[in-house]
């Protein structure tokens, strides 16, 4: 029994050895720091057992991307615990793995052309400035190198501030607008809005704001501003409405102005066509049309009041057809027909209304006679 204990607690503490043992180890951070500040972090990860997922402590803030690589590339993504970042791997495969990133958050500028890189790592970390960047001051634990011209300083891990100077001259950087193309339509009517399409190119090497002006005889229509990237272009919409012109055409003539500042880098002209609303043959077109509609309408009215609706203009149903068709043999009383035709089936409301159409288009008449009313058939009609 004793054997069994002492066994068991071998094997549990085996157990606890091997869970105990962590998943990765961080062997080495590689930061990149670059002439406009931005520095490029490389984590060297050694994963050692497969896991779901593991969690990297950020040096700051990344960028998107971030990127893993192993023996594929890994989904990843930041996690934000108490204003600490983590980098989280999915499934990453056993072996040597790189997370990379870029980030504005470690270098500041302490003076002209002085910067300070700042960092806090649990790993060693070697710092690699670009070529311009010469370390002004470092700490004694740190250890200089230059390879192809640039400087290469390791650190043991803890936290550090190295402090250096950039020497490179600055590239100056200008801005310049330029009109690519224009679009609008060359004819246009009286009053018509007209929409004016003006594209707009910073052929400059610096970012900047640039303005695009309308003019018409120096008066501005219209002024829009857009912030350009180097061979940036855009496109500014202006609108404007057409003179009005009763029987001449006429001549918009357009200037369009592009710059940076105060500065008017370039200029366009263009003239539009204005038609007129009403030349001298479309009015007398339309007094023509006008007369010949005039015309023609009072001759409709003259014939409608002239004469009653022919029997062929009547839409008639089959019971208008076998109301004439009875009356064809002769008058009748008008209660003897309803009866007739009740007995057929129709019902008394649908009679009346059929004899009251029939008489309203004078095909039949209705007279009273000793207080019997006799229905007559005026108009003979075939079918």
């Amino acid at each position: 029994m004793r054997a069994v204990i002492i066994a068991l607690l071998i094997l549990i503490s085996s157990f606890i050895a091997v869970f105990s043992q962590p998943a990765f180890t961080e062997e080495q951070i590689v930061l990149g720091v670059y002439l406009n500040g931005t520095v490029s972090v490389v984590h060297y990860i050694q994963v050692s057992e497969d896991q779901v997922f593991i969690d990297v402590k950020a040096l700051t803030k990344p960028l998107e991307p971030v990127i893993a690589a192993g023996q594929s590339l890994y989904d990843t993504e930041v996690i934000e615990v108490d204003g600490t970042y983590y980098i989280r791997v999915y499934a990453p495969d056993k072996g040597i793995l790189t997370i990379s990133y870029l980030t504005k958050d470690l270098v500041i500028e302490e003076g002209p052309s002085l910067y300070k890189l700042s960092f806090n790592s649990t790993s060693p970390v070697v710092v690699v400035l670009a070529e311009g960047l010469v370390p002004f001051k470092a700490p004694k634990s740190a250890l200089l190198n230059i390879t192809d011209g640039k400087y290469i300083v390791s650190f043991p891990q803890g936290a550090y501030e190295l402090l250096y100077y950039c020497i490179v001259k600055p590239p100056v950087f200008v801005v310049k607008a330029t009109i690519t193309d224009v679009e609008y339509k060359e004819q246009v009517g009286s009053g018509e809005n007209v929409e004016i399409k003006v594209y707009v190119l910073n052929s400059g090497n610096g970012t900047g704001t640039v303005f695009v002006k309308l003019f018409r005889d120096n008066v501005a229509l219209g002024s829009e501003s857009v912030t350009l990237e180097p061979n940036e272009s855009k496109m500014i919409l202006f609108k404007v409405s057409a003179p009005s012109t009763l029987f001449n055409v006429e001549k918009l003539n357009l200037r369009i102005e592009c710059g940076h500042d105060s500065e008017v880098d370039d200029t366009r002209y263009i003239t539009i066509n204005v038609n007129p609303a009403i030349g001298f043959e479309m009015l007398i077109l339309i007094v023509a049309v006008i007369l010949i509609a005039t015309v023609s309408a009072l001759l409709i009215i003259i014939r409608k009041t002239s004469r009653k609706p022919s029997v062929l203009s009547v839409p008639l149903t089959e019971l208008d057809y076998i109301i004439v068709d009875m009356l064809k043999k002769g008058d009748y009383v008008q209660s003897n027909l309803v009866k007739i035709l009740r007995e057929r089936g129709v019902p008394t409301s649908t009679i009346y209304r059929h004899l009251d159409k029939l008489e309203k288009y004078g095909i039949i008449r209705r007279d009273r006679r000793d207080g019997l009313v006799i229905v007559s058939l005026v108009q003979e009609i075939e079918f």
